[in-house]
């Protein structure tokens, strides 16, 4: 019982440590915040794949140019931005697929 209460007293203490826990990323764009938390992107006009259309010519040619599979690209782009351009992570990576200035040359 004792270390019941303990253990409950020590992840209070820690949580009220916490440096704003309902603070997001501040995205631009039709992502910006709300109370806090960030708002869905709207969504876009999407095929039958759920690809939004509007990237579906910049994926083919990526593809071609790097000789990558299309499928990889979007799976890519879903993971890391779920198809939202103005995503901004933690570490500063950008754009659809996330990338760093640092390392994508």
């Amino acid at each position: 019982m004792k270390t019941k209460i303990g253990c409950l007293t020590a992840i209070l203490l820690l949580s009220g440590c916490a440096k704003d826990p309902q603070t997001a990323s501040n995205i631009s764009g039709s992502g910006t915040t709300r109370g806090g938390w960030l708002k869905p992107p709207p969504q876009a006009p999407v095929n039958r794949t759920g690809t939004p259309v509007a990237y579906n010519d910049y994926i083919r040619q990526a593809a071609s140019n790097y000789g990558v599979d299309e499928t990889l690209i979007k799976a890519i782009i879903q993971v890391e931005s779920g198809f939202n351009p103005n995503v901004v992570s933690t570490s500063n990576a950008v754009g659809l697929m996330q990338l760093k200035a640092s390392t994508a040359g």
